[in-house]
């Protein structure tokens, strides 16, 4: 009974890792949502999944192409790709996305620099917190 206890954890822990870092081009973006005001660093109403994200990055084409859960792919233009881990794209205009250092970015660029845009009431998270969140409710 015990080793059965003990398989079954390791299996949990094992699905709710992002298993990401055995791909060499691979990158998957979690994310949730408040579903209620936020306050300091909590969410009243509770941290809702909204749809992963994964890119596929391309040292060799510079390329990244960026999938939403549900929605088909679309490639990513104007990307300069040093890494997996580092790289950056152009969204829309002076609007870019990407990652440094393995962490996510989305920002507007300025002669002066770079500033982020934040989406209110979200934020980004490891595989496991997002697993842990409350599923969105389907609209009939």
């Amino acid at each position: 009974m015990v080793v059965l206890l003990v398989l079954i954890a390791a299996g949990l822990g094992a699905y709710a890792l992002n298993w990401d870092f055995l791909s060499s081009s691979r990158l998957t973006l979690y994310q949730t949502a408040c579903r209620g005001e936020i306050f300091d660093d909590g969410c009243d109403g509770g941290w809702e999944q909204l749809p992963p994200t994964t890119f596929v990055v391309s040292l060799d084409q510079q390329s990244v192409v960026k999938q939403v859960a549900g929605l088909p792919p679309q490639r990513l233009q104007n990307c300069t790709v040093v890494s997996k881990r580092n790289w950056r794209c152009t969204v829309a205009g002076k609007v870019s996305e990407g990652f440094t250092d393995g962490e996510y970015e989305l920002v507007h660029e300025e002669s002066g620099g770079s500033t982020p845009i934040v989406l209110d009431g979200t934020q980004y998270v490891p595989r496991y917190q997002w697993l842990w969140a409350h599923r969105p409710r389907l609209s009939r």
